[in-house]
């Protein structure tokens, strides 16, 4: 994996590499955020992580953000990596590891529209804390 780019902003810290040849093959949730500290290197917590799901867009974590200028920071931060990799039809899947499910919904939501505005679908949402992963899809 080599990194594509690492940014420390407040509550946003950026880390972002490509997968390359790697497949990932995530039958469910527990799967999935399972795989993530072996694909980023660490257990993500209090984390948004964008998992590519082709191998074109770098997988890339971001803290939670929780303010609506942390919302901004974060978005700032992780349009470039993820916009400049992305090609018709690109798609990523949002895991957002936090204890507060309802912080996660808006984070998922606010993340999900604005990588729609640059041609970024969002395959899937995950919440997921310790004890409890919920699987979710985008409407």
């Amino acid at each position: 994996m080599s990194p594509v780019c690492q940014r420390n902003r407040r509550t946003s810290q950026v880390r972002a590499a490509h997968l390359g040849g790697t497949r990932l093959s995530a039958h469910s949730p527990d799967e999935l955020t399972a795989a993530l500290p072996h694909l980023l290197g660490f257990k993500p917590e209090e984390s948004v992580v964008f998992v590519p799901m082709s191998a074109d867009l770098p997988i890339a974590r971001i803290g939670l953000p929780t303010t609506p200028r942390d919302h901004d920071l974060a978005w700032e931060a992780i349009r470039s990596p993820l916009g400049r990799y992305a090609r018709p039809g690109a798609s990523v899947g949002i895991v957002c590891v936090t204890a507060n499910r309802e912080e996660a919904d808006r984070v998922l939501q606010n993340f999900a529209a604005r990588l729609d505005t640059i041609g970024i679908d969002t395959a899937l949402m995950l919440w997921a804390n310790d004890s409890d992963p919920y699987w979710g899809s985008s409407s």
